[in-house]
């Protein structure tokens, strides 16, 4: 039986020009890798509906190398998409799989299906992926674009996660990665800095095993530790107005309740 990985495979050679546009609800460093060798350096645009940390973890080093290999390339945007509270009765999430050549503004081809960006839906799991026509096409197309437009740019955000990530990278066995399901394309042809007669080395990112010691690194730890800290200040506050309460304090009740609120919100606004 297909896998999903070789059925989007078939569809990129099918058709070899134009910009993709694709939407999954997930991705791991293992998708990237793989989508950083099947996509040729074709210009891609990636919308990931769910970007948490929990996704990027314990990843290979190869992983980690790939995927920043393609989250730098200058032909690549990636863009998240998460709303939890989108309407009063249920949450909303991007969690679309589908994967659209653009060429001229209009779409040529598409594919919709089950998989996510990750190892398993690629390689291991059953999934349904087929080619949209028409009106089907068209209508995958709009989707794909809306929630494009709705979305922000994430590599940085996703860097950060490789960087913190590559800690775990020994509780990963090699038998776990992603395999390609093809043989890697030929590099890039980076142009050369004037002067220089060696070859660019296609990914630029090399010093992986010091990362989780990098400035950005501890920015991240920083960020969660204030985090931590804005919510502990945030309870106090709260346990404070309730013993005013008790007390018959209104007015520093309302005071300490407005000083929690306050740290809540900071809280929750802290990048992590």
């Amino acid at each position: 039986m297909e896998r999903a990985g070789e059925r989007i495979q078939r569809f990129l050679a099918a058709y070899p020009e134009g910009r993709l546009l694709i939407a999954v609800g997930y991705a791991t460093p293992a998708g990237l890798t793989w989508l950083q060798e099947v996509t040729d350096g074709r210009p891609v645009s990636l919308l990931i509906g769910d970007i948490r940390f929990k996704y990027w973890r314990n990843h290979s080093m190869d992983d980690a190398m790939g995927a920043a290999a393609f989250l730098t390339r200058p032909n690549v945007n990636v863009r998240n998409w998460y709303r939890t509270s989108k309407s009063r009765h249920s949450r909303s999430e991007a969690h679309l799989k589908t994967w659209v050549v653009e060429a001229g503004g209009r779409p040529i081809a598409g594919l919709a299906g089950s998989a996510n960006l990750i190892r398993q839906g690629l390689k291991d799991n059953i999934e349904v992926v087929a080619e949209a026509f028409g009106d089907d096409l068209m209508d995958a197309w709009e989707a794909v674009r809306n929630v494009h437009k709705k979305g922000w740019n994430c590599e940085d955000k996703l860097l950060d996660y490789l960087e913190m990530g590559s800690s775990e990278i020994q509780r990963v066995s090699k038998d776990s990665r992603l395999s390609p399901l093809s043989p890697p394309p030929p590099p890039l042809d980076c142009p050369r800095p004037k002067g220089q007669n060696e070859p660019l080395v296609q990914n630029p990112v090399q010093p992986m095993p010091s990362l989780p010691n990098s400035p950005r690194a501890r920015g991240a730890r920083w960020r969660r530790w204030k985090k931590g800290m804005l919510y502990v200040l945030s309870g106090l506050f709260a346990l404070g107005a309730i013993s005013g309460a008790q007390a018959g304090d209104l007015p520093g009740v309302v005071t300490v309740l407005i000083l929690a609120l306050l740290l809540f919100i900071w809280a929750r606004r802290t990048r992590t």
